[in-house]
């Protein structure tokens, strides 16, 4: 009775097989927590869903994603998206050898030319996106340096940039 790894269930059956014991699987569980043999799952933290955007365009999110996409292929490649949020429309998707300023450049232009300038993009906080030198030799950056190639690109085609648990992006509708 005391084996550890097994469940209330699991236990509550095994007595009923080999002991002929009948006890109910509550009656069972109460009898492990008494003697610390019980340990209850976690349970799951419950996230409220976020509405989508109500128009196509509003918001484009963008990610990617690193495996070895082709078992024949030894390297793993990078699959780089953007999806439109209201629509669930993949704009345009491709695979680099890496995510850096230039793969996501690409993915953003051709998204715009596929669908036209978009309101927001929505992104992970990968350093291409949002700078992250702030500490050691980069203590002295001026504000121009602040900026990513990305961040400056948005900026003149009027895209505002939201970053991943960020205040505009944990904002409920």
């Amino acid at each position: 009775f005391s084996a550890q790894g097994r469940s209330a269930s699991g236990r509550k059956d095994k007595l009923e097989e080999n002991h002929n014991i009948k006890l109910s699987y509550e009656k069972i569980r109460q009898i492990l927590i008494e003697y610390k043999l019980h340990k209850p799952k976690k349970k799951k933290k419950v996230y409220r869903r976020r509405r989508r955007m109500p128009k196509q365009g509003m918001l484009i999110q963008m990610d990617g994603s690193q495996h070895r996409w082709v078992a024949s292929v030894n390297k793993p490649w990078w699959l780089i998206a953007t999806i439109d949020d209201a629509t669930n429309e993949v704009l345009f998707a491709k695979f680099y050898p890496s995510e850096d300023v230039f793969s996501c450049m690409e993915v953003i232009r051709k998204s715009i030319e596929k669908k036209g300038i978009f309101y927001c993009l929505y992104t992970d906080k990968a350093s291409h996106f949002k700078t992250t030198r702030y500490g050691g030799l980069h203590v002295n950056i001026s504000s121009e340096q602040e900026e990513t190639h990305i961040e400056r690109a948005l900026k003149e085609l009027d895209i505002n940039l939201i970053l991943a648990n960020s205040p505009q992006s944990l904002r409920k509708s």
